[in-house]
């Protein structure tokens, strides 16, 4: 919740739908990997994820995939900022 500057899980879940976390970009990305994890295609190892936060500040993210389909290591370095 803190990378998206929300202070609680109340904040999150009035928020609307999932695609206003992303910059339209990356909720782009988002719709094509969904597709291809649909089609039982492999997922990639790592993403960058851009998204905005609640006071609109810009976030970078890149994501690891771990060992199982639902692990993912997050990480957001301030030099992609």
């Amino acid at each position: 919740m803190d990378i998206f500057g929300y202070d609680n899980a109340d904040e999150v879940k009035a928020k609307p739908p999932v695609k206003t976390f992303y910059t339209p970009e990356s909720y782009a990305d988002y719709l094509l990997r969904r597709e291809k994890l649909l089609r039982g295609e492999p997922r990639e190892k790592s993403v960058r994820v851009d998204i905005i936060r609640k006071d609109g500040v810009l976030r970078h993210l890149l994501l690891f995939s771990g060992e199982s389909d639902v692990e993912w290591q997050k990480t957001y370095p301030d030099s992609l900022c």
